[in-house]
């Protein structure tokens, strides 16, 4: 009987310890697989605003009109076209967009950049598999998340002017916040290398931004020290 009963225990115990396993494991693919659709989320929205910009920068007419800007400056109507162009452009999303002649002065602008972000990531356009090779890219915090983008505008292989573009992303803001319904203390972080160290914006647990922080600390290695190098 006392054999029999520590068979039955065990059995039993053998049972459990699967059980955890199996529901432990289920957690972790679930949490990987939220962990990467956050991912792809984030890649995408900073892809597609690079492509929208690059494509008010490839627009026929308003290579036309900043040709004609930029070889008479002063000729009447001609930053007036230009003008018009931003303010068509203004509404699809931006909360701000200035287009800049070839030696990089302001013909217009339209709306309110971000003078002082809280943080400032410069994007690995190419990282991102985009084909935009004239183009830079920016993720900003001030108060919200932000995508800037500069693209260049070409005729023939040659600089004639400039894009800029600045939009808001509540999307990637919500990000961090739903985070917190896995679990009260399951937290989001989006860091990027600072030299030997790393800087990050707001966390789901912290609200304000980390400017520099270091990877290295007393203890156990924090898990973005081994995401950082990808």
């Amino acid at each position: 009987m006392l054999i029999m009963a520590v068979l039955t225990l065990c059995a039993g115990m053998l049972v459990y310890f699967v059980m955890q396993w199996q529901a432990e494991d289920f957690l972790r693919r679930g949490l990987a697989l939220a962990l990467q659709v956050r991912v792809d989320h984030l890649a995408e929205t900073i892809e597609n605003g690079i492509d929208k910009t690059a494509t008010i920068a490839t627009r026929p007419h308003l290579i036309d009109e900043m040709r004609r800007f930029d070889a008479n400056k002063s000729a009447p109507g001609a930053r007036a076209a230009i003008v018009h162009v931003a303010e068509t452009f203004l509404p699809h999303g931006y909360s701000a967009i200035a287009f800049y002649d070839r030696d990089g002065g302001e013909v217009t602008r339209l709306g309110n950049f971000s003078p002082n972000p809280e943080i400032s990531v410069t994007i690995n356009v190419g990282a991102l598999g985009s084909k935009q090779t004239s183009t830079r890219a920016r993720l900003l915090r001030d108060k919200a998340m932000l995508l800037h983008v500069d693209a260049d505008m070409m005729d023939g292989g040659v600089l004639i002017g400039r894009v800029s573009t600045e939009v808001k992303l509540p999307g990637i803001d919500a990000m961090f916040t739903d985070a917190s319904d896995f679990d009260k203390s399951a937290e989001l972080a989006l860091c990027a290398p600072l030299e030997q160290d790393m800087k990050c914006f707001q966390t789901t647990l912290t609200p304000q931004v980390f400017p520099r922080l270091s990877r290295l600390r007393s203890g156990p290695t924090l898990p973005m020290s081994h995401a950082l190098p990808g």
